[in-house]
């Protein structure tokens, strides 16, 4: 099983999620039990594939009576937040809590990566707040989500404040989104905030990310 594991967990990362697939079912065919590393690639590599996958994987490793461990609930929770399905994203969630898996940071990045999805912007900060209670620091990754979510619903004023917080902690926000969250800021004429952003980017280097002059145009 260590070797088959390593081949699906090095087709996996490179996206070759159907030779991870023939794999599998070789392994199975001629006697071999999947583990716990073996869904860990699966699961994870698959999520592009579609939610049927990542569930039917699910269904078959629960026949094979192994129990999910963290990392097989995040990467399900993931998936299903991906997908735009949040009913069953909190259905994995409640089942990995009962079960007395401890949270992680990506479990709550993807849970409110799944809400902006889902429309419900409004329990995004009880997440986060739960989050920082539980003593997860909040890093660029989840910063980045929180900006880019609340840019996508066009609540630009929190993605602005989110965005200054994360300033604030030295991280560093992409070219693309600062692009987004400056014109929207533009477009409810809040120049000021939006040149700001832009000047705050340039002096953290953004001239080298090759967006400098959209990023110039669009805050002007």
């Amino acid at each position: 099983v260590i070797t088959y594991n390593s081949l699906i967990y090095g087709y996996s990362g490179a996206g070759k999620i159907t030779k991870c697939l023939d794999l599998y079912e070789n392994m199975k065919k001629i006697g071999i039990k999947p583990n716990l590393g073996t869904y860990h690639s699966l699961i994870s590599g698959c999520i592009k594939e579609g939610l049927w996958m990542a569930d039917q994987l699910y269904q078959e490793m629960l026949e094979f009576k192994l129990n999910p461990d963290r990392v097989v609930y995040n990467a399900l929770i993931y998936s299903c937040a991906e997908h735009g399905d949040l009913v069953k994203a909190l259905f994995f969630h409640d089942e990995m809590i009962q079960k007395g898996i401890v949270r992680d940071k990506m479990t709550y990045n993807s849970l409110i990566l799944g809400h902006f999805k889902g429309g419900e912007q409004k329990k995004v900060k009880d997440l986060v707040d739960e989050m920082k209670a539980e003593g997860i620091a909040l890093k660029a990754d989840t910063y980045t989500i929180l900006v880019e979510g609340h840019c996508k619903l066009n609540a630009f004023n929190e993605a602005y404040d989110w965005y200054r917080e994360m300033v604030g902690k030295g991280f560093l926000l992409a070219a693309s989104i600062c692009k987004e969250l400056i014109g929207g800021l533009k477009k409810e004429g809040r120049i000021k905030e939006a040149q700001m952003i832009y000047s705050e980017m340039s002096v953290k280097g953004l001239d080298h990310w090759g967006l400098d002059g959209d990023l110039s145009a669009v805050a002007r």
